[in-house]
């Protein structure tokens, strides 16, 4: 070893130690974040109580008997108020229409219609007062007018009805009576309003607080309340109660979140204390059964760090349980197998603020440039100039981490960049082993100890590599994927590219044909393009397209969804189908078929074989998973690969022994 890679590799070994400092607070975090919490829609509760046949508060009261902890309440509209049947919303040309059309005397003084109005009557007249109260705040009082008659009062208002019937009115009183009769507590589902005050964000905390405890808040909108000019005052209502802000997850993929307006500075204001919300949509919970239901909500708590449940309840009843009977037997499951999997269910805590320390962001950046280095030097020389240029640019990217107001401009990109140089590190120092051509031996257990050996040393690389990554980026911006790790396709290619042309021009393989890189460009460009060629090509062409498709988080098949239950239910973590059953068994086989003396194809094979350490740096940069899940996924991965690569070694052994004797091949 020269001394140059000797300095690069005690860089190595200093940033890896410095990731596993940083991992290991990231683990004790991960620790601590196991409480999760149930909640449950209450307008769906509420526009189906006539399901549970029970008053609701009494069926409330069950349901958290049975594990559910909190409701979450949207603000009222008039659309709804109609759909209960406790207001009428009309236009005056639709009132006069009926008075002339309509035998049905008009419900208002005719007189008093005007046809481009639009006019609120409700039987009860406090509820009108109130309608009208939220309706000024949010409509213009200039705009609202309250018209009192020996017959009726009703109002008047200048508008259009649809946009009416959207409005948001606020939290309707009795329906907040209600919960207060439960004792649930509550998460509100805020809309923002550009004539917020703070007196009307005050007062309307206040207000939910005298109704039950606030454990959580979570905005509807693609705005946080308050934003721009308010949004202390939101911050402050929130951290009095310790409350946590729930961040809504995208729910076709949980990759990121909804992205917010002000979301960022509120999280500054409430220190990060945040949890990570997944909502399902009534479609899904309309064509899904309980148990299958059960283990989706438990595949985003152990993989996506969801820790905010937000349940919809069923609606359909079977031969053994009523629809009511079903929800209590559904929620009281799901708790049980939540603390059977080792969390909690309460409210969420607060998440401990987790911080890159800035000396150990200086080290994983110089680890991240000595590793690109050590990469440039399997293709050319590298004077020690630009060593120190590789270095000082890591060093000073580092400073830029530390210093600036936006970290993740300049850390996304690093990560992505530390993510492809590792594994194609692992891949092209393997390749330039000269023990991979050193001798052939026909000697099975010599193939599979020089495949098992190889194979573990590339690993070895790339989870070097995976630490000092992941360490860069293991702060709670992550965990909660406000700020996530960007560019998997381009994490799933790059490195593949590097690996096939470190094979055909500055591998061992090349140097025993004598081919030099010069040379090797020339022949391949100058090469006569065949019918087998063409067709070799679109066969590559198609299985690379098809595996860019489903690299990522992508819609999966009912088959697929079966077979991940499976390995989870008997590994308790799933290993990646990349690792176990490609990557790895075809690196060992690649390895043990170049000891054997097998030239074709091996190109293909490690090319292939290099998506196992591809897949490993990426389980390990889904920073929202906890760090021991990716640990035992990964182990799952290297264990069952090894013995599937074991097997495929053996089984291909006696293929080729059996066509050497058919064909006399090896005489």
């Amino acid at each position: 070893m020269s001394k140059m890679n000797r300095i690069l590799g005690v860089i190595l070994v200093l940033a890896v130690l410095a990731g596993m400092v940083t991992l290991g607070q990231r683990h004790r975090i991960d620790e601590k974040n196991k409480q999760v919490q149930l909640i449950m829609d209450f307008r769906d509760l509420k526009d189906r109580q006539d399901l549970w046949q029970q008053p609701l508060n009494e069926y409330l009261r069950k349901l958290e008997e049975a594990g559910l902890e909190a409701v979450a309440v949207s603000e009222m509209t008039l659309e709804e108020l109609v759909r209960r049947g406790e207001v009428s919303v009309k236009t005056g040309r639709e009132l006069l229409e009926q008075e002339r059309y309509s035998a049905e005397e008009s419900p208002l003084p005719i007189d008093r219609i005007k046809e481009d109005r639009v006019y609120v009557t409700a039987d009860d007249q406090e509820l009108l007062a109130w309608i009208q109260t939220e309706l000024s705040k949010r409509w213009g009082s200039h705009r609202v007018e309250l018209i009192e008659t020996s017959q009726r009062s009703f109002l008047m208002v200048r508008g259009t009805r649809s946009s009416l019937l959207q409005r948001r009115l606020g939290f309707f009183p009795s329906d907040m009576s209600l919960i207060a009769d439960t004792g649930l507590d509550i998460i509100p589902l805020f809309h923002h309003y550009e004539w917020v005050t703070e007196e009307h964000i005050k007062e309307t905390f206040a207000f939910l607080q005298e109704h039950g405890n606030i454990s959580g808040v979570i905005f509807e909108s693609r705005t946080v309340l308050g934003y721009p000019n308010r949004i202390e005052t939101t911050a402050d209502e929130i951290k009095k109660r310790e409350a946590v802000f729930g961040i809504i997850q995208p729910g076709d993929t949980l990759l990121g979140s909804v992205p917010l307006n002000g979301m960022e500075r509120l999280l500054d204001l409430v220190s990060n204390n945040a949890a990570r919300v997944y909502w399902v949509s009534r479609g899904i919970t309309d064509n899904t059964v309980p148990p299958d239901m059960i283990l989706r909500w438990m595949n985003s708590i152990e993989e996506f760090n969801v820790r905010m449940l937000l349940l919809r309840p069923f609606y359909s009843q079977t031969r053994e349980e009523t629809a009511a009977d079903r929800n209590i037997h559904y929620v009281r499951s799901l708790k049980a197998t939540v603390e059977e999997a080792g969390y909690q269910t309460g409210p969420v805590g607060p998440l401990p603020d987790v911080k890159v320390h800035p000396a150990a962001v200086l080290l994983l950046m110089m680890g991240i440039a000595a590793g690109a280095v050590l990469l440039l030097r399997h293709f050319a020389h590298v004077p020690m100039g630009w060593v120190l240029g590789f270095l000082g640019v890591g060093f000073f990217c580092g400073l830029l981490i530390i210093y600036t107001d936006q970290p993740s401009v300049i850390r996304n990109p690093v990560a992505l960049f530390g993510s492809i140089v590792f594994p194609a590190l692992a891949i092209a120092a393997l390749l330039k082993n000269p023990w991979l051509t050193a001798g052939k031996t026909k000697n099975r257990v010599a193939h599979v100890l020089a495949g098992a050996r190889f194979w573990l040393s590339a690993c070895l690389v790339t989870l070097m590599g995976a630490v000092i990554v992941v360490a860069l980026i293991s702060d709670t911006r992550y965990v909660l994927e406000v700020d996530y790790f960007r560019g998997v396709k381009v994490l799933y290619t790059v490195p593949l590219v590097i690996v096939a042309a470190t094979y055909s021009w500055f591998s061992v393989y090349s140097q025993e044909k004598g081919v030099s890189f010069a040379s090797g460009i020339k022949t391949f460009f100058g090469r006569r393009i065949t019918v087998a060629d063409a067709a070799l090509a679109v066969v590559i062409g198609a299985v690379f397209l098809f595996y860019l498709e489903r690299t990522g988080t992508v819609a999966i098949s009912d088959f697929e969804w079966t077979a991940r239950n499976l390995l989870d239910q008997v590994l308790i973590i799933r290993p990646r189908l990349k690792e176990f059953l490609i990557g790895h068994p075809l690196l060992i086989l690649a390895v043990a078929a170049s000891v054997r003396g097998v030239r074709q194809g091996l190109i293909l094979l490690f090319t292939a074989g290099a998506v196992g350490q591809l897949s490993m740096m990426n389980t390990f940069v889904h920073i929202k998973t906890p760090l021991m899940n990716s640990i035992i996924r990964t182990a799952n991965g290297l264990w069952l690969g090894l013995l599937i690569g074991v097997a495929v070694v053996l089984l291909g052994n006696q293929c080729l022994l059996w066509w050497e004797r058919k064909t006399g091949a090896g005489n």
